[in-house]
């Protein structure tokens, strides 16, 4: 699986599989990866693997497409989630 994946990357770098062996990287103290997109969106193949890499709870599809009222409305669901887990972190 992703975890146990070591591509070769060449010397010249290879943005897109760095960022995978990033998101394979299991350290403490990293920030949680999130990842929200549209059902329609032309990459939703992609974006669908990388989901499957992630905790359930930071996943997102819904409908829409790869366009910014897709994009809005994902933003808004994404910080309406996050507000939930600050508020619940926050002491009062």
């Amino acid at each position: 699986g992703l975890g146990h994946w070591r591509p070769a990357i060449p010397a010249t770098g290879d943005l897109e599989r760095e960022a995978w062996l990033w998101l394979s990287a299991q350290g403490t103290g990293r920030l949680p990866v999130h990842c929200y997109f549209g059902s329609q969106d032309r990459f939703v193949e992609g974006q669908r693997r990388i989901a499957g890499a992630l905790a359930p709870q930071r996943v997102r599809e819904m409908p829409g497409g790869h366009d910014w009222s897709a994009w809005k409305t994902l933003w808004d669901e994404f910080l309406a989630d996050t507000r939930v887990v600050m508020e619940g972190k926050v002491p009062r």
